[in-house]
């Protein structure tokens, strides 16, 4: 069997891929090539990560580049010290006034990028910083991605405990 390449913007992901992550249930899911859309056009996301083995989520302004989401960091933060080679997560959502919208969260391993090269190479996609202390960029090659479209109006009604 031929494997095919698809790609969104610079991001290519071959049909194993998309076989590999497409595990969800077709009725709500959102197709891999919508969710790199998403995270392509959307700027401010949350990581998720461990900090002293407790989840912690941090907001952070971020680029999809090629195949990872790149953000920056100051390296004396909670998520600065937690981060080094870690598995985190990227959540991406937004709500409209109609209380329909979406999600995408994707995984990888976090990367502190030290290549001066590629520094400046990243300095270039308008990333803005969260605090001025936010120098160090880390770059997540996403491993998992996954979207799920919502709806918050619930056809059955509220729960209600008996």
């Amino acid at each position: 069997m031929k494997t095919a390449h698809i790609t969104a913007g610079d991001v290519a992901w071959t049909t194993a891929d998309v076989e590999r992550m497409d595990g969800v249930e077709a009725s709500e899911r959102i197709p891999l090539l919508e969710c790199l859309r998403l995270l392509e056009n959307a700027r401010l996301g949350r990581i998720v990560f461990t900090d002293n083995a407790v989840p912690a989520v941090e907001p952070v302004d971020f680029r999809l580049d090629r195949d990872a989401a790149v953000f920056l960091i100051a390296s004396d933060s909670r998520l600065g010290i937690a981060l080094g080679n870690s598995v985190v997560a990227l959540e991406v959502d937004h709500i409209d006034q109609g209380d329909h919208g979406w999600y995408v969260a994707a995984v990888g391993q976090a990367r502190i990028v030290e290549e001066p090269n590629e520094i400046a190479r990243l300095s270039r996609l308008g990333i803005q910083r969260r605090s001025p202390d936010a120098v160090t960029f880390v770059r997540v090659p996403l491993t998992t991605i996954e979207g799920r479209y919502l709806s918050l109006t619930a056809p059955a009604g509220p729960f209600v405990a008996v």
